[in-house]
């Protein structure tokens, strides 16, 4: 049961992180044996599919459970990848957003290039990285608000699931 929960989180992590570089996702055929078989392209919507599938066995929720649980299960793990991986990505020195990626707060945009020039005065780093702080304490509002209300749905039982896989804390 713990080694499910990890491997699902885990995998909404890996979710997460696609989402930030879509053109990395399409599968090449293999060269040489078996070039001939079609290419097949990696789907996100399919992968999320799957995962909001393997999460509502996971709870042992009823069709109408789910239908008001999911909505709100999916909300929460936007507000996951919102609050985590634009910080990721620029500790990797990748533009989160560039290329076709996921849109991202013109806060950490306007911080990562105060970090990438050697030249930016003190005062204006100190305004960037306030500015930062700032979204960040709001994402993290938000995705509190986002579980607060997930948790009004559940069952107990449901609810100490989604705190194993670590959906909810």
């Amino acid at each position: 049961m713990k080694k499910f929960g990890k491997t699902l989180t885990i995998a909404a992590l890996a979710l997460g992180m696609l989402s930030l570089v879509p053109e990395a996702l399409a599968q090449r055929a293999p060269r040489g044996q078996g070039a001939n078989r079609p290419q097949r392209r990696f789907d996100p919507a399919q992968m999320r599919q799957r995962m909001m599938d393997r999460l509502r066995q996971q709870l042992n929720a009823s069709e109408q459970e789910w239908q008001v649980i999911q909505p709100l299960l999916q909300n929460v793990m936007e507000k996951q990848r919102a609050a985590r991986f634009g910080g990721i990505a620029m500790m990797f020195g990748r533009r989160p957003g560039s290329r076709g990626g996921a849109q991202v707060p013109a806060e950490i945009r306007e911080l990562r290039d105060a970090l990438e020039n050697p030249n930016t005065p003190a005062d204006t780093l100190k305004a960037k990285l306030d500015a930062y702080r700032k979204l960040r304490q709001k994402q993290d509002q938000e995705l509190k608000a986002a579980r607060d209300k997930l948790r009004q749905v559940l069952t107990l039982r449901q609810e100490a699931q989604l705190v194993m896989m670590g959906i909810l804390d």
